[in-house]
This record gives C-alpha cells, sequence and structure tokens, in this order.
C-alpha cells in the first residue's frame, strides 16, 4: 500500500500543488523534502514538473507521471487557502501535504 501526499509551494496567498503516490510519509518525501529542497528555486522547479509517482531526490526524473499521461491530468494544481488543500488531499486518499513557505517545509497531517 502507498503513502500518498501532496507538495505544495506558498507564494502570498496561492498554493501551488503536485500529488506524489508513494513514500510520502515524514520518512520518505518529508526527509527527501528536508534534505534537497530547501531553496525556493529547487522546490519551485520541482513542482513544475508536475504529479509524480516518487520522490527521491533532486536528480530522479524517472518519477515523474509526465511520460504517457496528459499534462492537464498531471500539472500542478492551485488553491487559495489551507482548507482547500486539505479538502483535495482526502480527495486523493493523501496522509501528509508538505508546505514550502518561508524557506522552510511545513507538514500538515491531513488525517491527524
Amino acid at each position: 500500500m502507498s503513502t500518498r501526499c501532496l507538495i505544495a509551494v506558498r507564494n502570498e496567498d496561492v498554493l501551488t500543488v503536485i500529488y506524489c503516490q508513494y513514500d510520502g510519509y515524514l520518512d520518505g518525501v518529508g526527509l527527501v523534502l528536508n534534505t534537497h529542497y530547501t531553496k525556493l528555486a529547487d522546490v519551485m522547479g520541482m513542482i513544475a514538473d508536475g504529479d509524480r509517482q516518487s520522490l527521491r531526490g533532486p536528480d530522479d526524473a524517472s518519477t515523474y507521471y509526465r511520460e504517457g499521461e496528459e499534462w492537464d491530468d498531471v500539472k500542478p494544481e492551485i488553491f487559495t487557502d489551507d482548507t482547500d488543500i486539505v479538502g483535495y488531499a482526502k480527495t486523493k486518499a493523501c496522509e501528509y501535504v508538505y508546505v514550502f513557505e518561508r524557506k522552510q517545509w511545513t507538514t500538515i497531517e491531513v488525517y491527524g
């Protein structure tokens, strides 16, 4: 069974969000984000590529959904507040939402 998550970046009142299918737990995607994605430019670049099957690090380009998928189905989504993003996370059966803002990651436990 996979642990799904959303990965987001906040720019003022807007959240730009992608979905990640596997390893979304704190010691999986959470650890990768806090280790390899600590600069806004890196986070924006990763999110700009759209939804992922997994996230293992900045050089792991093989885990994007893009190949074989329609871009409209995997492109980043835009939300205006945390209530919207948590509701969206529930529709995707995500357990965690990771949000990059003010140069750091925060974690929202969807069912916590």
